[in-house]
């Protein structure tokens, strides 16, 4: 296959693949209209293509102020380097309202003069992966919990075995056996 052709074909794939993911994939002019959404988008989002395309970027975070930090976290070198971001935390809302966690990774597009046409970025919802992570720390706590507990039952159970035997030394004690049901119900516990 000749170069120029090659190089078609590929771009073709990666095209496709960008449209394809399950990843919500925004491109934006530099003024912050939607120029590019993909189909991972539309599915995380709600919004179809032409209901966003054209609209400001703003739309789909919770707060300008969000959107603002986002764009700050770009252009400072603390979150991956002037011009982008890795693994961002923040919130997109959906057309229902919703607000959606995410991690976005993304770049400020530049023309060959350096001069800023847009952004473009690739969002994954971490909304499942932080619902995994706080039923584990539950879950944790309730270990720690049942294990407090757990000790804390130790000596009651051995005052109940101590009682149990001592019991058994003394006749006639009244509902000795009444006395005993509760104490082996305590041992067993």
């Amino acid at each position: 296959t000749p170069l120029p052709e090659r190089a078609l074909l590929e771009r073709q794939i990666l095209e496709r693949l960008i449209e394809v993911s399950p990843d919500i994939v925004v491109a934006t002019a530099a003024d912050g209209t939607v120029q590019y959404y993909n189909d991972g988008a539309r599915e995380n989002l709600g919004y179809s293509r032409l209901e966003i395309t054209g609209r400001y970027v703003v739309e789909l975070y919770p707060s300008l102020e969000e959107a603002r930090r986002v764009m700050a976290a770009m252009r400072s070198t603390e979150h991956g380097g002037p011009g982008r971001v890795v693994n961002f935390p923040t919130t997109f809302v959906a057309k229902d309202g919703h607000e959606i966690d995410v991690s976005i990774s993304g770049v400020i597009v530049y023309d060959e003069s350096e001069v800023e046409q847009g952004t473009i970025g690739f969002a994954k919802d971490v909304s499942e992966i932080k619902r995994r992570d706080q039923l584990a720390v539950l879950g944790e706590v309730a270990i720690g919990l049942s294990h407090e507990i757990n000790n804390s039952l130790t000596p009651i159970k051995s005052i109940a075995h101590s009682i149990k035997r001592m019991i058994s030394r003394v006749p006639d004690i009244p509902r000795a056996a009444e006395i005993q049901d509760g104490l082996n119900l305590i041992e067993t516990r």
